[in-house]
């Protein structure tokens, strides 16, 4: 086996509320999903990990350790504190399997999870995924910090014999009502996977492949 680690890095997310319409600020790498919250807008950004050095040698990466760096905070702030009601949702998943952006945010609200029965992407394809819930505390001497209150790991961190992974982060704002002017910022968050890379046996890459192959025609 030899040592190899792979990354990727979801980028720093600047927002900006304007009577409920979002607009990100420059450099613009976040996508705008309508969705079915108060002030209806998900932000979506998708990258990808190549692993097609890998994969040309016939070889599979085994993910041993996971690294997670992030440094900032969540900050959800406008002249009224988001009506002291508001909630930051970041969901980061990280897959063998390509998920439509729109699909994803829209389950995400519906709280139809990547891995669970209620979506079509099973578990054993998702390397790592955590979903983190945020809710503001005017109380304290950050104003328009927020809390973190709930997160949660998911996924199998079973080894691939793909040709690339698929990076998704969603982030969903939501309030009692449209803000007049509200902003959001969501820090920069690197994941990096220790691991190995080894020739597995025929029959078994074969097998790991074709499943890939059929979750992606699924998908």
């Amino acid at each position: 086996m030899r040592d190899n680690s792979i990354e990727t890095v979801f980028p720093k997310c600047t927002a900006t509320w304007a009577g409920g319409a979002v607009t990100t600020t420059v450099p613009n790498r976040y996508q705008k999903k309508t969705v079915a919250t108060t002030l209806a807008t998900a932000l979506f950004y998708d990258s990808t990990i190549d692993l097609s050095a890998f994969f040309v040698q016939g070889r599979t990466f085994f993910p041993v350790e996971l690294v997670t760096q992030s440094v900032g905070r969540v900050d959800c702030s406008s002249p009224a504190q988001w009506n002291n009601a508001a909630s930051v949702i970041v969901y980061d998943i990280i897959t063998s399997a390509p998920i439509n952006g729109q699909t994803l945010c829209d389950s995400i609200v519906e709280q139809n999870y990547p891995g669970f029965p209620e979506f079509a992407l099973d578990n054993q394809f998702i390397m790592y995924g955590r979903l983190q819930i945020f809710a503001a505390n005017t109380t304290n001497s950050f104003p328009g910090y927020m809390n973190l209150v709930q997160s949660n790991n998911f996924g199998s961190g079973k080894p691939t014999a793909a040709e690339q992974l698929f990076c998704y982060r969603v982030i969903i704002p939501d309030s009692d009502s449209a803000v007049a002017t509200g902003t959001l910022v969501v820090p920069p968050t690197r994941y990096e996977f220790l691991g190995k890379t080894d020739a597995e046996d025929e029959l078994e890459r074969i097998y790991r492949l074709r499943q890939s192959y059929e979750q992606v025609e699924r998908a």
